[in-house]
């Protein structure tokens, strides 16, 4: 089912949108403005998205839709990999704080960072391993 949002104005000159607010426009001192609404697609998670969109103008009012596309797995593998690498980059950086930090009580500590090393790499086999959306799904 597709969900219609109202609220939208567009400003359209020589046929060609030149913008768009999500508020009442200056229509006194600007001319061609014209309600809009956007029509977002369902998208199923984890297997679509929403991406560009275009306008229809021979509607009233007019319409801003957004397409939407098929996810791939490898789209979301990449998306799992670049959170296991944030993970450990967020590890390494408290360690290196630490040892900049005055307290001398506060040290890096290379187990934590060698530890998160290897819950990385292991990590990272998981993901290299996944083949379809389901296996992902698990991860």
């Amino acid at each position: 089912m597709t969900t219609i949002n109202a609220g939208f104005w567009i400003r359209v000159q020589d046929n060609q949108v030149v913008a768009v607010w999500d508020t009442t426009p200056p229509r006194e001192t600007q001319d061609g403005w014209r309600e809009a609404v956007e029509v977002m697609p369902d998208v199923i998670a984890n297997r679509e998205y929403v991406t560009h969109h275009h306008f229809d103008l021979g509607v009233s009012p007019a319409q801003i839709i957004w397409n939407k596309t098929a996810m791939t797995v490898e789209d979301r593998k990449g998306g799992l990999v670049g959170q296991a690498k944030g993970e450990f980059q967020r590890i390494v950086n408290e360690q290196a704080q630490l040892q900049l930090n005055d307290e001398l009580t506060d040290v890096y500590n290379a187990k934590i960072v060698a530890d998160a090393k290897t819950a990385l790499e292991a990590r990272l086999t998981l993901i290299a391993g996944a083949v379809t959306h389901e296996d992902v799904d698990v991860l």
